[in-house]
């Protein structure tokens, strides 16, 4: 646990701002996140006794194109990894796949 947190620390302390947006939504698109996920859960359907919740690292990573102000498709990553007391292993659950942002209000 203890590395984890250093290595948040350290990531933390890397992380700038890229000042590459334009004021417009369009054209490629390349973004991701790191956060604390407060909880996360897994279980086995019929069986109780294998269900649990536990706080996690959560990741979010897209890249794809917009094209227009409204319309955008990625390609996108959203998982979150915990060690669960149950199994004493580490886990990842999430999903990766395509995805289509629609906005409905204007960007300003």
């Amino acid at each position: 646990m203890k590395k984890h947190l250093i290595a948040t620390f350290i990531i933390v302390l890397l992380a700038s701002s890229a000042w590459s947006f334009d004021g417009n939504r369009k054209g490629f698109v390349l973004g991701g996140g790191l956060g604390f996920a407060p909880t996360a859960k897994w279980e086995i359907d019929g069986a109780s006794i294998f269900s649990e919740s536990a706080p996690g690292l959560g990741i979010n990573l897209l890249i794809g194109y917009a094209w227009n102000e409204n319309n955008m498709i990625v390609y996108e990553g959203n998982a979150v990894g915990y060690k669960p007391k149950i199994t004493n292993t580490d886990l990842l659950q999430g999903f990766y796949g395509a995805s289509w942002y629609h906005y409905f209000g204007s960007n300003g």
